[in-house]
């Protein structure tokens, strides 16, 4: 399944393994996206993320990092 997506950087799974936080296109755009394996929907972040992460003690929330600000 992952060999017709091209620059994948990063493949995080949740703690509960239902969702996988991926990073696409580094270094270039960077992408950030959820996929969500028991329903198979995808779910991107803000355009501006420049960094991500699923959150230490909730594996449900993500942490990132945009332009902006911590979110």
């Amino acid at each position: 399944m992952w060999k017709r997506y091209k620059d994948i950087n990063s493949i995080k799974s949740s703690k509960d393994g239902r969702n996988i936080l991926i990073n696409f296109n580094y270094p270039n755009q960077s992408t950030f996206s959820v996929y969500n394996i028991t329903d198979s929907k995808w779910t991107p972040l803000s355009k501006n993320t420049l960094a991500a992460d699923w959150h230490p003690e909730n594996s449900n929330e993500i942490v990132y990092l945009n332009r902006n600000s911590l979110r």
